[in-house]
């Protein structure tokens, strides 16, 4: 049976329920409808409007979704595995777990300049990663020139850029500026050492890890050589007693070799910079930073001085190197604050604007001086605030390395309620490479 039909009266919902229900057979329609009409229909309009497009990169979809969610606080990051019988419970897990994965990374990369010429052919990812990837078998220009020595330069390879540079000049080619410049970043970086590859590096470490083990096994043998001999409380206490020794000894070598100087005079780097004719701030500053990454102190404050007296100025890195050098030339505290005091001053006279790494190599600076550190330590957080820097996590550790006595740490840690209040409802964001070291 064909349902009757009804205009409704109201758009009103529970009208429509009510009628619904006394004429359960009825269909109703809105008066403006084309059953209403009669069946004409009002003319659609023609005109199409198309909204204004939005510009949006390759990720506005994800996060667009990466806002309707959160992050679980309780969960562990990501790093580690999601199961929880494999989660680490121990801060010696975590570092084992940390280290597995940059040894799984690394054991990748091994294979990967094993045999390069199976993944070459394999090269869709986007961004492109150049440092993965295996080096280039050949280059394409071979024939000397700046754009030779630069492809050699963009791929870190030092002997080649090297080679390179010296076929330049004996071609009769002048080198010019910026390619003379960008090679003596490559070369002050590494401080005359060629970079090893990633084979020669996991070759090392495996013929490390097997005299560790024989040295381990034939200490093991002695032992139990030993063993009967030993006797004695007398004996034994003078056996840990070296023992400690022992290592108090290696942990001092390893503190000497850990500032050694492995600047090598006439190297590659210096022979670059004195075979460049015009120099600009840039070559002196690279230079600088060199000869301090590498533990040169004294040559790059003469470097420095050179610089000065020619008139020439340095960048902000190359003060930041010369900061970090400082304690290294001057052993007393008085004296170590003044030649800081020297150099800043002489930032603002070349109106050369501090960044966050300049007054963190600051405050590492004080950090080996407490009583210094102590008076100058809050002056210089509050002109960094003065000048519209923000301190980072790395600035108040160094804070709290200046004031809080590792022997005294309850009667000196009201600076740490200070560093708490400006640290609340922040959010911690890793701003430089020791802010991690808050937290330790």
């Amino acid at each position: 049976m064909a349902a009757s039909m009804a205009s409704c009266q109201a758009c009103r919902t529970c009208l429509f329920a009510r009628n619904l229900q006394r004429f359960p057979n009825t269909r109703f329609v809105h008066k403006t409808s084309p059953a209403c009409l009669g069946g004409q229909a009002t003319a659609p309009n023609d005109t199409i409007i198309i909204p204004t497009r939005k510009p949006r990169d390759a990720y506005a979809v994800l996060q667009a979704l990466g806002n309707t969610v959160g992050k679980d606080p309780t969960g562990q990051p990501y790093i580690y595995h999601d199961d929880p019988h494999l989660a680490p419970r121990s801060m010696r897990e975590r570092r084992d777990y940390r280290r597995s994965l940059e040894s799984g990374r690394k054991a990748a990369q091994f294979v990967i300049q094993k045999n390069p010429k199976l993944f070459l052919s394999y090269q869709h990812d986007e961004p492109k990663i150049e440092s993965l990837y295996p080096p280039l078998p050949e280059y394409a220009m071979k024939d000397p020139g700046d754009e030779a020595i630069m492809e050699r330069v963009d791929e870190n390879d030092i002997k080649g850029a090297w080679e390179m540079y010296q076929s330049t000049v004996q071609a009769g080619q002048e080198v010019s500026l910026e390619t003379s410049n960008a090679l003596l970043d490559l070369l002050c970086f590494h401080g005359n050492q060629a970079r090893p590859s990633l084979v020669e590096l996991v070759d090392k470490s495996i013929a490390t890890a097997q005299e560790l083990q024989a040295a381990l096994k034939d200490d093991t043998q002695e032992e139990e050589l030993d063993e009967d001999a030993i006797k004695g409380e007398a004996e034994e206490a003078e056996s840990v007693s070296a023992q400690k020794s022992d290592a108090k000894d290696k942990r001092k070598k390893r503190k000497q070799d850990q500032f050694e100087v492995t600047w090598i005079d006439g190297n590659e780097a210096e022979q670059l910079f004195e075979a460049i004719k015009e120099k600009n701030g840039h070559s002196y500053s690279a230079l600088i930073q060199g000869m301090v990454k590498h533990n040169a102190h004294v040559k790059a404050f003469n470097m420095y001085n050179e610089m000065q007296q020619k008139k020439y100025i340095p960048d902000v890195r190359a003060y930041n190197a010369l900061i970090e050098a400082v304690p290294f030339i001057r052993d007393n505290p008085e004296d170590v604050w003044q030649v800081l005091e020297q150099l800043l001053k002489q930032m603002s006279k070349e109106d050369i604007q501090p960044t966050l790494y300049t007054f963190n190599a600051v405050m590492r600076v004080l950090t080996k001086n407490r009583d210094v550190g102590r008076f100058y330590g809050m002056q210089v957080i509050n002109e960094m605030k003065a000048i519209g820097i923000e301190p980072s996590l790395g600035t108040y550790a160094s804070l709290l390395n200046i004031h809080v006595n590792p022997k005294y740490p309850v009667k000196q840690a009201n600076v740490l309620y200070d560093i708490l209040d400006d640290l609340e409802d922040q959010e911690f964001v890793l701003r430089h490479p020791r802010d991690e070291f808050f937290f330790f």
